[in-house]
């Protein structure tokens, strides 16, 4: 089967199939259009340097995903392996995809993306390589559950990991883009208000945690001056802000109206 070889967090945010693009300078061979392909982690991750200068889109996406348990830590995310696999259905210079590197990237286009069980220890090669394998072994879908609101509850998928460090801090803290904000928010006149909430579930693959909500906070990236949401510009030419919500689980210090 085609192979392709992609650095960690990439990787595994392709095979959970948070990451529908991959941005390539060449376009995948046409015979490989139409097939499962092979997803390769390289033995070289993306430094913490790099991800520090990633577009802020691309790095909520990747904490929240850490905290809903989709995603391992990057530094506990496998190397050296083929993890999973992803139908290519096709590629693009223009995509309406989050993950849309800019118009001089060739776009390689995913859909039903599964990840293995257990990685596969292999050696990665330049371009897209056949790895022998008539047979894939066992993989499952990583993402089955997403943020929804069920009235006055917030459901949130947790990672087993984090979820006690919640309970004992008393707070859950995610990044929030405008493309789940209204989850957690709604606009009223020109400003984004907290919807009511009353509850958190804190559902992993083991338990569901309830996280009673004492009180919450909306984060919005403002100008000092005339305090108007800073807009930023992401790789697609869309403006957007940058929020931050918080619930906690106790009331806080009383704040000035």
């Amino acid at each position: 089967m085609r192979t392709l070889s992609v650095r960690q967090p990439w990787a595994s945010l392709i095979c959970s199939g948070i990451k529908d693009v991959e941005n390539r300078t060449w376009a995948p061979p046409v015979s490989a259009i139409g097939e499962k392909l092979l997803i390769h982690a390289s033995g070289k991750k993306v430094s913490e340097e790099e991800i520090r200068m990633l577009p802020f889109e691309w790095c909520s996406v990747m904490d929240n995903a850490v905290k809903y348990g989709w995603l391992p830590e990057v530094e506990d995310m496998p190397t050296g392996a083929i993890i999973g696999y992803v139908d290519l259905v096709g590629h693009s210079m223009n995509t309406e995809s989050l993950w849309d590197g800019g118009e001089e990237c060739v776009k390689w286009i995913f859909e039903n993306a599964y990840l293995f069980d257990n990685p596969i220890p292999a050696k990665g090669k330049l371009g897209a390589f056949d790895t022998p394998m008539n047979v894939l072994p066992p993989a499952h879908k990583v993402i089955d559950l997403v943020p929804h609101r069920e009235g006055d509850v917030v459901v949130l998928p947790y990672s087993e990991k984090l979820v006690d460090e919640a309970v004992e801090d008393k707070l859950v803290v995610l990044d929030v883009t405008d493309e789940n904000l209204d989850v957690f928010a709604e606009l009223k006149g020109e400003e984004y208000v907290l919807r009511p909430t009353s509850k958190i579930q804190l559902v992993t693959p083991k338990r569901t945690v309830e996280f009673p909500v004492l009180d919450s906070d909306l984060f919005i990236d403002v100008y000092e001056d005339s305090g108007a949401p800073i807009l930023y510009t992401s790789l697609r030419g869309e403006e957007y802000g940058k929020y931050m919500v918080a619930f906690y689980s106790e009331p806080t210090f009383e704040r000035d109206n």
